[in-house]
């Protein structure tokens, strides 16, 4: 919907892609009642509740294109079937008839030599695609690179590709290689250092270069990450504060603790953060824990 006075609050879309009993997309879009108890059915330009009028976007599809023929433009057809309109009393709302229309996959240039280098995590979270940054690594954590070769998306089999890994300091860490499988791709790995002395001066933004030689034609990419706890606690702060010349709190005090933390993980993580209060001499008064 594009009018928000016929998209109130409590719209909801969902759509599955299924695959029987052929290829489509099934697409739903349920109108709640807005918080007065009306009713917007979906028009727009229209008055009457009991048809579905006037222009607007119920949807939109789009589509990821997973297989290209070269160098043809490729066309075919979109058939629209099934559409179905009720009322909030699960009748049926008649509406116009539905125009089918195409899809056209247009042929783009040939990419020629390419190298990826990306992690083991899933995309886009690993550093897929060319000069992309994967996701965050912590103390001793074993790192797995993978590069696929390929030339005009056809795998290169039996390729040398050189990994060279780089710490934030500048220090060359590791230099590894292996060959191309018959994906094109070739994987290596290696941990990350944790040395007795100073292992926090390696925290940072480590740095990752794939490189092979395609018919004469070095190439490379590149990638970055951050080496870092999963997570830190940043500050914690006290509400109220307690007197300048006074650290202590009155039996019945209500303490409000503020704990401000934060990660370089671009995915969701699980975090645990437990608090044990002690009184003036070490006994414990109280412990709990937030997840």
């Amino acid at each position: 919907m594009t009018d928000p006075y016929y998209a109130p609050y409590g719209t909801f879309f969902v759509s599955y892609f299924e695959t029987i009993p052929q290829p489509h997309v099934l697409v739903g879009d349920l109108i709640l009642p807005d918080g007065m108890g009306n009713w917007n059915p979906p028009f727009l330009g229209g008055v009457d509740p009991d048809y579905v009028n006037g222009s607007g976007i119920i949807a939109t599809i789009r589509f990821r294109i997973i297989q290209q023929i070269y160098p043809m433009t490729m066309v075919g057809d979109f058939h629209l079937w099934d559409e179905l309109a009720v009322d909030p009393d699960a009748n049926e709302i008649p509406n116009d008839p539905s125009i089918d229309g195409t899809v056209t996959i247009l042929t783009t240039p040939l990419p020629g030599r390419v190298i990826d280098v990306f992690t083991q995590y899933p995309a886009p979270f690993g550093g897929q695609g060319p000069d992309m940054p994967s996701d965050m690594y912590w103390p001793q954590k074993e790192v797995w690179l993978y590069a696929n070769v390929t030339y005009n998306w056809w795998p290169m089999q039996q390729k040398l590709v050189g990994f060279e890994v780089e710490d934030p300091n500048g220090a060359v860490w590791a230099k590894l290689s292996n060959v191309t499988d018959v994906n094109g791709q070739a994987w290596v790995k290696f941990r990350l250092p944790w040395p007795c002395d100073n292992p926090e001066s390696l925290f940072g933004v480590w740095h990752i270069t794939a490189t092979v030689d395609v018919a004469c034609i070095v190439i490379n990419d590149t990638l970055d990450f951050h080496y870092d706890y999963q997570a830190r606690l940043w500050k914690v702060t006290i509400d109220p504060p307690p007197c300048e010349n006074d650290m202590n709190f009155a039996h019945c005090d209500i303490v409000t603790l503020h704990i401000d933390y934060g990660t370089h993980s671009q995915q969701l993580i699980p975090a645990l953060i437990s608090v044990v209060l002690y009184d003036e001499v070490g006994c414990q008064l109280r412990s709990t824990s937030l997840s």
